[in-house]
């Protein structure tokens, strides 16, 4: 069983979107779940990657061998790789 952990930023992020892009992020998580390698990898970070669900982006980390998802980011993508 895999366990998601939201960061707080993430967490923060999402408390103001309305119910579709809700829907939207809901759908996303699931498919990172099923194929955790789906993101594009970031160079700027070992480990990182990023889906985009227009015109956001959320950035995640995947470690396999404990089964987690990490949830870092969810930001507008003119200001989520700063």
């Amino acid at each position: 069983m895999v366990v998601i952990i939201p960061s707080s930023k993430f967490k923060k992020s999402v408390k103001h979107l309305n119910d579709e892009q809700r829907v939207k992020l809901e759908k996303v998580i699931l498919k990172i779940l099923r194929e955790p390698d789906i993101g594009k990898p970031l160079k700027y970070s070992r480990g990182e990657r990023s889906i985009r669900i227009t015109p956001f982006r959320i950035v995640y980390s995947f470690r396999k061998d404990i089964e987690t998802l990490y949830l870092l980011k969810f930001e507008h993508r003119s200001s989520v790789y700063e």
